[in-house]
């Protein structure tokens, strides 16, 4: 089974192994799990290889306990005593686009397609959630909620129930055009890591000041943010307003290379606005270009005014975000 086809950055596939027990293949390397002591050794600890996919079988109850027998559990769930799990992303390490959450999803997903279990979107922003904090990083939802709905929408928490609830933002074509047009990443080359940033955010927030100030202004300028989507403008002023918060969330979140290149890009009349993505500190950087400049321009003036490592990219916005199929 393969989530995300091979035209999108990350993706999942999960296969039946004549080798007994869990197989998983990244990037780097090839690790075995054969039994189930092995998986909730390395589910809880995200240095290790295969520890996202261990915390991804554990939340789906593969297994349970040190004392299950793993391969009755595969046998029994997915029709073989052996399965492979291989994952593969083009994103750079700490590329703030939130990939260990969306490759969790498609891994859930994946999971239960093929050993026959019903669930939704939302069960699988759920389980995601959960992954996160069994494997101690702390992460948040509003990555797997970007992977697994179409176009543009906001993600919010219903106080009620205390879920993630996804309302669509519906956007005319030609603006979607726009979007696809004038808004770009440049990678910055400088990585980081988002696992402490919540602790901090948390420890700021029960000792007052601006932290919780600033929570509140998020929380106000989301509504503002999404008419001003469905009425096709990009509310450059409201973003501005998101990145001084986070900066005052993430102390340092913006390195003075990333700095000193916003300041060069406004300097140039190039772009509009720009933010760090994720936690910020590194990763990638959105810029909202000016009406008439091309990204062949902000290619020009990276490579003139930044750094070896930083790259110009293009964005599409995605209208099937998470797809599947049986090979």
């Amino acid at each position: 089974m393969t989530h995300n086809s091979f035209q999108k950055p990350i993706t999942c596939h999960i296969r039946p192994s004549t080798t007994p027990g869990v197989r998983v293949k990244t990037d780097l390397s090839t690790v075995s799990f054969p039994n189930s002591a092995a998986i909730l050794d390395s589910h809880n600890k995200p240095g290790n290889p295969g520890a996202l996919i261990c915390a991804c079988l554990v939340c789906i109850g593969v297994p349970r306990t040190r004392e299950d027998d793993l391969i009755s559990i595969l046998e029994k769930r997915f029709s073989t005593t052996g399965l492979e799990i291989e994952c593969l992303s083009c994103l750079p390490h700490g590329s703030g686009l939130g990939t260990s959450s969306i490759l969790a999803a498609a891994i859930v997903k994946g999971l239960w397609q093929s050993s026959g279990t019903s669930h939704s979107e939302k069960n699988i922003c759920h389980a995601v959630l959960m992954v996160e904090q069994l494997l101690t990083t702390g992460g948040g939802w509003q990555d797997q909620v970007g992977c697994l709905y179409p176009g543009v929408k906001k993600g919010y928490i219903t106080e009620e129930d205390g879920s993630v609830d996804v309302e669509e933002i519906p956007i005319s074509q030609d603006f979607e055009m726009e979007i696809n047009k004038r808004m770009g990443l440049i990678y910055t080359g400088k990585t980081r890591l988002a696992k402490n940033l919540l602790q901090e955010v948390i420890r700021g927030w029960y000792s007052g000041g601006p932290i919780r100030e600033v929570i509140t202004s998020l929380e106000d300028n989301v509504s503002k943010v999404a008419n001003a989507l469905k009425q096709g403008e990009m509310p450059c002023d409201l973003i501005d307003v998101y990145y001084h918060a986070k900066k005052t969330l993430a102390t340092g979140c913006e390195p003075d290379i990333v700095a000193s290149l916003i300041s060069s890009l406004k300097g140039g009349n190039l772009i509009e606005t720009a933010w760090l993505a994720g936690a910020g500190g590194g990763g990638f950087l959105y810029v909202w270009l000016k009406p008439d400049v091309t990204m062949d321009q902000i290619r020009d003036h990276v490579k003139k005014y930044g750094t070896a490592e930083m790259t110009v990219h293009t964005i599409t916005i995605d209208t099937s975000p998470m797809t599947y199929s049986f090979v």
